[in-house]
């Protein structure tokens, strides 16, 4: 669905984020539709299963709790708490007019009994983009009191129960904001596929090299030479969207041309990892120049959707909100289906996670039931603005053209 205001629980598409991000589900499609707000124009409940074992007082506690930091730091924008709906402004560029005053020029000069105008009126234009919309998720904890009291020889112990559960709790606040920014740069990146914001490395080696290869051979027989065109590549579209143009960015119809420039402080670059990863070893030492350490400040992703089959690991499947050209607003998106994805470049305010606010709450002790509950709640909004610069590169099948 397009950009709503009401607040969406979207607990069924974190759940299979998490499912497919902790190795237990395929990649499956995604419908980020109801997720994603684009810019345009005009609860998990779960008891701690493990403290009901802590009945027998004479055994000893080995706390396990791993600390997780999280995968998608990069893409958090912020808190934005006060304040449903933001707008962003941006001039659109004013021509410049024809000169009067040269009297060096016979074109130019001013006739007898002619006056100038200079209350002609040329007025800048402004583009109004809107952003709105809500999203949350809860994750709901229950204690027995009772269960507390006879589950651990002393203070020590409940100590490290309650330092490994406050640091469980917060490993599960870190992988719900995984899965909401990668559900939301997958959303991107279908968008930028509709729009038509990508780059097949595969079809432009072989168009400027003048070879039909496939994938699997580049990614193979012809690895070297062909991590040396990516990396020269990448580098160039860097360097490319430092220009004040209308390029790598969609544009409204029937409006001037939007002009974006995006210096390499506010670029992103995000790539498969393993892919990077395996060239550093393999072809290395042919590659270690000034390109190769520019592109290898990135911020490397270890799958894009699922994390269950090491062979589907560059895939994605998402159906997303998108903005239309067209109108201006936000609509659904087709289907996008990709087996290889390499990654993206694109602008800081392109592609992000706006928190409006996080917190806990705990309930007083039912009295009756003899226990107390735990809420987290986590609103948040999740955005997309398909007028920054911002590209999708892909690998596609390659071999001869059709």
């Amino acid at each position: 669905m397009a950009n709503t205001s009401v607040i969406q629980d979207v607990r069924e598409l974190m759940e299979l984020a998490i499912d497919m991000a902790t190795g237990q589900t395929l990649v499956s499609e995604v419908n980020t539709q109801n997720f994603t707000t684009v810019a345009e124009r005009a609860l998990s409940i779960s008891t701690e299963a493990a403290l009901s074992a802590f009945t027998n007082v004479l055994m000893s506690t080995v706390f396990n709790v791993d600390t997780y930091e999280g995968e998608f730091n990069f893409l958090n924008l912020g808190t934005q708490r006060w304040g449903e709906y933001a707008r962003e402004l941006t001039p659109f560029y004013l021509d410049s007019v024809p000169a009067k005053w040269n009297w060096t020029n016979v074109q130019n000069w001013i006739a007898e009994g002619e006056t100038i105008d200079h209350y002609e009126i040329h007025k800048r234009q402004w583009l109004q983009l809107n952003t709105l919309g809500r999203k949350t998720i809860q994750r709901h904890e229950t204690t027995f009191k009772e269960q507390l009291d006879s589950a651990f020889h002393n203070l020590g112990e409940f100590r490290e129960y309650l330092m490994g559960n406050i640091k469980m709790f917060n490993n599960e606040h870190r992988m719900d904001m995984d899965s909401e920014s990668r559900m939301t740069l997958l959303n991107y990146m279908g968008a930028l596929y509709n729009l038509g914001q990508y780059v097949d490395l595969v079809a432009t080696y072989n168009r400027e090299m003048g070879t039909e290869y496939t994938r699997q051979e580049l990614l193979s027989d012809y690895l070297e030479s062909f991590l040396k065109y990516i990396v020269s590549e990448i580098d160039i579209y860097s360097g490319f969207f430092n220009n004040m143009d209308a390029l790598y960015h969609v544009q409204l119809t029937g409006l001037p041309p939007i002009l974006n420039a995006c210096p390499p402080a506010r670029q992103k670059l995000v790539l498969y990892a393993p892919f990077f990863s395996k060239a550093k070893t393999m072809v290395y030492p042919s590659l270690y120049h000034p390109n190769f350490a520019q592109i290898n400040t990135f911020t490397g992703v270890n799958y894009w959707q699922s994390n269950a089959d090491r062979d589907e690991r560059t895939m994605i499947q998402v159906t997303p909100n998108q903005l239309d050209p067209a109108t201006g607003n936000s609509v659904n998106g087709d289907m996008v289906s990709l087996p290889y994805v390499l990654g993206a470049l694109f602008d800081s305010r392109a592609c992000g996670v706006s928190y409006k606010f996080v917190d806990a709450l705990t309930t007083p002790i039912n009295t009756r039931g003899r226990y107390f509950n735990t809420t987290r709640t986590s609103s948040f909004n999740s955005l997309n603005n398909l007028t920054k610069k911002g590209l999708l590169f892909i690998l596609g099948d390659g071999g001869p053209t059709p």
